[in-house]
């Protein structure tokens, strides 16, 4: 690890290590047909140790060989001497002196690594909550997507041609700003770190796709998003994934940032169906998105998970420097709730069909959160809303000081009443973020 520096008490502390750019290389096939991505490296000394529990690797701890929970030990050892954070692939493990651990976007094969990491029998507890084994299988109690029906009566065809013509023509602007034409993604796993209603207790089979519509000055993905790492990806290779992720009893597909890439996705969605795919898809959003492609997914997509970043069109090119944002994303909203309403779930909690929007709460109301509590007030109350408290200065924010600081407690609190006041149902908080 690098960057240990001594605390005020004295004690030994250590700064988040770097992270690489996904290789942009071809993927390789398993022998099984199925595609493995490359994974982020963390730094040369723990790349070895963390891969043990990477991306690709469905083994929990309590099943690895000897020589690994070696190694996870030693790891542990370390970081609990030291007290610091892990970021690789597209999670984070902090890990306290006291040996406790939190986690932010924690992927299912980061499980095992977070209980060898965690000396807290609750924390212990919570983890073995999330992963107690590795189920395989479709989800039987997840009903059948309604993409199946538009797969089976030829009508994805007409939306697949719809959606060519529509990104040709790219009258938003979204495509082009995007920056990508071939089909690039990021990596893909089960995800246990997103909403309870969409991770549930077996995760959500999720893809990110390389590239975004929009150019946000604090993106924790921006290795993936606005330098465009990842790997080409054929959509023979796409379709296997999501059977994968199936296979692996992921509750739903979610598509991370995925309306550039959205031709061929159903592309890869129709051969999948064909083979058995069923799980409802998951559309992850930035929110600016064009309104015309968006129509063209009525019916294909069963879940809707946009996030309304900003309050005002200033606080869009400010910080997501887009022209335009609270415009279009207040259409956007309004249109992904026509298609499927509120959010459904099951007596599991997780989710069948419907819309929950998400919002960052950033520092000193910098989103405008007032503007997008009376947006989306205005578009239906009955709309879910999950505040994200995890607010990190990162990538760029340091070229907006008066968001280069960690939102506080008192803050948070204070815009859950913001939006609460507004008539608005602020969703459970835990889960989607953290410990």
């Amino acid at each position: 690890m690098s960057g240990t520096k001594k605390a005020v008490d004295g004690s030994p502390q250590v700064t988040a290590l770097p992270r690489r750019d996904l290789p942009a290389v071809p993927p390789k096939t398993k022998a099984k047909g199925r595609v493995e991505l490359p994974v982020i490296q963390v730094n040369e000394a723990h790349t070895e140790q963390l891969q043990l529990c990477g991306s690709h690797r469905p083994a929990p701890f309590a099943k690895a060989n000897e020589g690994e929970r070696q190694s996870l030990h030693e790891l542990r050892a370390f970081v609990g001497q030291t007290e610091g954070k892990l970021t690789y692939n597209t999670g984070r493990l902090d890990v306290m002196g006291d040996g406790k651990v939190s986690f932010v976007d924690l992927t299912m094969e980061q499980v095992p690594l977070a209980m060898a990491m965690t000396m807290d029998p609750g924390q212990q507890a919570r983890l073995a909550e999330l992963r107690t084994d590795w189920p395989g299988g479709v989800d039987p109690l997840m009903r059948p997507a309604s993409y199946v029906a538009l797969v089976q009566n030829g009508e994805i065809d007409r939306r697949i041609k719809a959606l060519k013509k529509i990104r040709e023509a790219d009258q938003s602007g979204a495509y082009k700003k995007a920056g990508l034409k071939n089909l690039k993604i990021g990596g893909y796993n089960l995800n246990v770190g997103e909403e309870r209603a969409i991770s549930g207790n077996q995760g959500s089979g999720t893809v990110y796709f390389s590239g975004c519509s929009m150019s946000c000055n604090f993106c924790q993905y921006n290795d993936i998003s606005q330098l465009k790492g990842g790997a080409n990806t054929k959509v023979k290779e796409l379709s296997e994934i999501f059977l994968d992720l199936q296979d692996r009893g992921a509750h739903n597909i979610q598509l991370m940032t995925p309306s550039h890439f959205m031709v061929e996705i159903l592309q890869a969605v129709k051969s999948a169906a064909e083979q058995g795919l069923k799980i409802p898809l998951v559309y992850n959003t930035g929110g600016f998105e064009d309104l015309n492609a968006l129509k063209q997914l009525d019916g294909l997509v069963d879940i809707y998970l946009p996030d309304a970043k900003f309050g005002t069109n200033e606080a869009g090119k400010r910080y997501g420097r887009v022209d335009g944002y609270a415009d279009n994303v207040k259409a956007a909203i309004a249109e992904m709730h026509r298609q499927v309403g509120p959010l459904e779930v099951d007596e599991r909690g997780v989710a069948q069909r419907g819309l929950m929007v998400r919002h960052l709460v950033m520092p000193g109301e910098a989103a405008a959160p007032r503007e997008v509590a009376a947006m989306l007030a205005e578009i239906s109350k009955d709309l879910e809303i999950h505040l994200m408290h995890q607010w990190t200065p990162q990538h760029l924010s340091f070229q907006t000081p008066e968001v280069n600081r960690p939102t506080t407690d008192e803050e948070y609190e204070a815009q859950i009443a913001i939006f609460r006041a507004a008539g608005l149902k602020v969703a459970d908080q835990s889960g989607g973020g953290g410990l």
